[in-house]
């Protein structure tokens, strides 16, 4: 799980843990702090022995600024800023304000060393997920 309290030592010792453990793989709970997966992604190229582990960045489209908030009360360590929540309540198609964000995201953690793609979540969402996976193909 990658969230912004993450960044102190108790928490980037239970990464590294999970990394040394020879896993294979780490997979994220949603994250739509880029800043976060950023600094993440610095720590984890400056450790080169993390390399052989890859790094899935849990994502999905947000539909509206209720499911947001929800999410980001509910679910522990989920930060979706106030600017992603309001782009989608003064939205006229929040949906589709949701997958555009979600692209936006994307197309910024795809560029990061050691961040090696995104789990996409869609909750009642599989066509606007389809529609984000297509714009990537």
């Amino acid at each position: 799980m990658i969230y912004r309290s993450a960044l102190k030592k108790r928490c980037d010792y239970k990464l590294a843990m999970k990394i040394n453990k020879e896993q294979n793989f780490i997979q994220t709970q949603y994250c739509f702090d880029y800043e976060v997966i950023k600094k993440y992604s610095d720590k984890l190229n400056d450790h080169g022995s993390f390399n052989n582990c890859k790094v899935l960045i849990g994502m999905g489209p947000l539909k509206s600024a209720e499911q947001g908030d929800w999410i980001r009360k509910n679910l522990w360590g989920v930060n979706i800023s106030d600017e992603i929540l309001h782009r989608l309540e003064v939205s006229d198609s929040p949906a589709e304000t949701g997958e555009q964000i979600c692209k936006e995201l994307i197309e910024k953690i795809i560029q990061l060393p050691c961040i090696d793609g995104v789990h996409l979540m869609g909750p009642n969402s599989e066509k606007g997920s389809a529609r984000i996976i297509s714009h990537f193909r």
